[in-house]
């Protein structure tokens, strides 16, 4: 990763923002475990033209999930939730019924995206079991909904409450909630031609894609991993170590598995894990309607990369940023490209 001191101008990326019409943008820059630079462009709702700053709030959509799983390993470390037990001997998962391989599913299985469930399942379909779960990857949110039933159930707190008591007070972030807050402080999303989308409240609670916060607030998560802190040295090893190869080009292979795996990405607990010349990196993206985001970061080196965006086109400017700016290949972002054409940039949670 390039020094902040070489990052782009605030004019470099204004330009960046208006030909891919995004209408807001914020970032963090991490070196030497440190926040280095963070800047906020751009505007909260393109009509209303309110200016992003530093207490802006966004949906982080699927970066809810490395915090979560932070979160949650704070369980194992006090021996209340055993990564490779059942999820079933805590908690049966009533969403499954005549299907016996849910008493496969364990907590590991679930932030690695081999619990054989699928994204989310079908609207007004029940949920099922697609594959032998531990089998392979394939990217579900409907197993993080599992587990955080089950972190809930052993915790006796809700989601928000857990992350509270064990995450966002005891690393003072102010600005993240997993459900609604602070309603003046939040970006609206926007559609790919710029309109914003009226801001939805009531969605529930969920471990893998409601965490609103920014990249400032983000950004305590990551130090602390860099760090070690809140989580011992051989818990963080454990997040960050590759446990299983992802098939090529596709984030959800459930409808289009071929058994061909990618040899420079693969994924850890709760994080994506890209190799390179430059060193291994965590990474991972997340995928709201009208909302965009991508952080990465090297545990080796104590740096990384936080950002946020409220536009349907955000990953695409995100992209651009990256490979021109920190240099090097970045598997991560040529496996998601793949995976958004295929898609057709269909917009999901993800």
């Amino acid at each position: 990763m390039k020094a902040a001191q070489h990052f782009p101008s605030r004019g470099e990326l204004e330009a960046l923002m208006r030909e891919r019409k995004v209408p807001g943008i914020s970032l963090v820059i991490i070196e030497n475990a440190e926040i280095a630079l963070h800047m906020e462009l751009g505007l909260k709702n393109s009509q209303k033209k309110d200016p992003i700053d530093e207490n802006t709030i966004f949906e982080t959509a699927s970066l809810s999930k490395p915090v979560f799983t932070y979160g949650i390993l704070k369980l194992v470390e006090n021996g209340k939730l055993d990564l490779d037990k059942p999820l079933s001997e805590y908690l049966y998962y009533t969403d499954i019924t005549n299907d016996q391989r849910v008493n496969f599913i364990t907590a590991r299985m679930v932030l690695t995206h081999t619990s054989g469930f699928p994204n989310w399942r079908p609207k007004n379909e029940p949920l099922k079991i697609y594959f032998q779960p531990g089998e392979r990857f394939s990217y579900s949110g409907e197993g993080f909904l599992y587990l955080q039933k089950v972190v809930e159930h052993i915790s006796g707190l809700s989601l928000e409450k857990y992350m509270l008591k064990n995450v966002f007070v005891p690393l003072k972030m102010s600005h993240s909630s997993f459900i609604w807050t602070n309603e003046s402080k939040k970006a609206n999303g926007h559609n790919s031609d710029g309109s914003p989308i009226e801001k939805v409240r009531e969605v529930p609670q969920n471990a893998a894609f409601t965490l609103h916060s920014n990249p400032l607030d983000y950004a305590k998560v990551v130090i602390a991993i860099l760090n070690g802190v809140g989580l011992n040295s051989k818990t963080i090893t454990e997040m960050l170590r590759p446990q299983i190869k992802v098939q090529e080009g596709s984030t959800n292979s459930i409808e289009n598995y071929t058994g061909q795996l990618s040899n420079s990405v693969s994924w850890s607990l709760g994080w994506g894990i890209q190799f390179t010349e430059m060193g291994d990196s965590f990474w991972h993206w997340g995928d709201n309607k009208g909302f965009k985001s991508f952080i990465l970061g090297s545990k080796s080196h104590n740096h990384a990369m936080i950002i946020f965006t409220n536009s349907s086109n955000g990953l695409m400017l995100i992209s651009e940023m990256i490979k021109k700016y920190m240099g090097a290949p970045q598997p991560s972002l040529d496996w998601l490209e793949k995976e958004y054409s295929r898609k057709n940039h269909k917009n999901s949670h993800a």
